[in-house]
């Protein structure tokens, strides 16, 4: 009977423990994580990356937002920009996605046919095609396009733009950027446009 007693008291002793000890550890994941953490995160990003941390925004002469090294958009060719590559949200950042078409679909075969001809007519590609203008991104919000994407549309833009095709290219090699996996180069088209854009203000047009 007083063994029974003692192992009752026993394991009321050691919930009470667990319990207490429990509530120790969740207030202090809650103060660590839950405030300390963010605070300190906020402290340094704001301190050490606050452009980063901001969203990496894009300003024109003005001072107005035009979007965000790190976003892509949908820019008119027609306009004399370069143009991103195909998005199955159209750059719409609360629908991010892709098109979620199978390598043999139907439906992705005739999206790629019908790109393909409307470059070939637009910027007069006699040979290949980059890969990058003719499909998406998985996220549909991809703001690089190959080195290569780039210099087959620079003469179309310095003409829509009557620009010499030697600053366009000037502008292209400025904004190239070296990967390991692309020994080529890739450029960000947000940037590449935004420095078109300010090129010469009496030949731009209105960003879309």
């Amino acid at each position: 009977m007083s063994y029974a007693f003692n192992k009752n008291k026993d394991t009321r002793l050691n919930l009470k423990q667990a319990l207490f000890s429990t509530v120790i550890c969740y207030g202090a994941l809650t103060v660590i994580l839950g405030l300390a953490y963010p605070v300190a995160t906020s402290y340094l990003s704001d301190t050490f990356f606050y452009d980063k941390a901001h969203g990496s925004l894009i300003y024109d002469d003005k001072g107005e937002v035009r979007g965000s090294s790190l976003i892509g958009q949908s820019f008119k060719a027609q306009n004399g920009f370069f143009i991103s590559r195909p998005s199955a949200s159209d750059y719409n950042g609360m629908a991010s996605g892709g098109y979620n078409l199978a390598s043999t679909s139907q439906q992705l075969s005739k999206l790629i046919q019908n790109r393909a001809l409307d470059i070939k007519e637009k910027y007069a590609v006699t040979g290949n095609i980059p890969t990058d203008m003719l499909t998406a991104s998985a996220s549909g919000l991809d703001y690089h396009i190959s080195y290569k994407s780039a210099l087959l549309q620079a003469p179309y833009v310095a003409k829509v733009r009557n620009i010499a095709v030697k600053r366009i290219y000037d502008l292209i090699e400025k904004h190239t950027e070296q990967q390991f996996l692309s020994p080529a180069g890739i450029v960000n088209v947000t940037t590449l446009n935004m420095a078109l854009y300010s090129l010469s203000s009496s030949d731009m047009k209105s960003v879309k």
